[in-house]
């Protein structure tokens, strides 16, 4: 079974609070529509899945398929990180 302690608990959200506070303008976190948040996770994971197919060259995939660690290489060589979008 999995217990939460609590007060640390609470302790790590308030960390997140204040972290989205004072990096979202002074704007506090209420719902995932946060500015910050928004720029910071969603429009990161947006542009990786946009980017993705031509990065990791899917449509090579079949060919490579039987290639063993083709698409295993392709994929560790072609690492979508947030600073380089």
């Amino acid at each position: 079974m999995i217990q939460i302690d609590k007060k640390r608990f609470r302790q790590a959200h308030r960390a997140f609070l204040q972290h989205m506070k004072n990096r979202g303008k002074g704007i506090p976190f209420t719902n995932f529509q946060h500015p910050f948040f928004f720029s910071d996770e969603v429009r990161y994971k947006r542009k990786a899945c946009s980017l993705a197919p031509d990065i990791l060259c899917f449509k090579k995939w079949k060919a490579w398929q039987k290639k063993p660690g083709k698409i295993t290489s392709a994929s560790h060589s072609s690492r979508i990180t947030q600073e380089s979008l």
